[in-house]
């Protein structure tokens, strides 16, 4: 739970204040950079740390809901992509037809 809210969301908040705050600053384009490879290694330890797992807890928890709460703040979805064996960027089996 503390790992979304303290590590993960951190550098996202960052982002965001950079994007909407910073706009008119020279320095602005060096520094989105250092802030993306940021929120990439910070996706990437969380990606290790969940493995294969659906969850985080070995059970659906509360630390699931605020994640993906986090992730949502998150704009730049091109970096997700760059995490190629996460279980960030897997699609979930989903399917809509009803048993019969």
């Amino acid at each position: 739970m503390f790992a979304a809210l303290n590590t993960v969301e951190s550098p996202i908040v960052e982002l965001e204040a950079a994007t909407l705050l910073e706009n008119d600053k020279s320095w602005r384009a060096e520094r989105l950079p250092v802030i993306e490879e940021r929120i990439r290694r910070r996706l990437a330890d969380f990606s290790a740390t969940l493995g294969h797992s659906e969850w985080l807890g070995g059970a659906f928890i509360a630390a699931e809901l605020l994640m993906v709460t986090v992730l949502r703040r998150f704009p730049r979805a091109h970096i997700l992509k760059t995490i190629r064996a996460s279980p960030l960027h897997r699609t979930p089996d989903v399917t809509h037809e009803k048993p019969g």
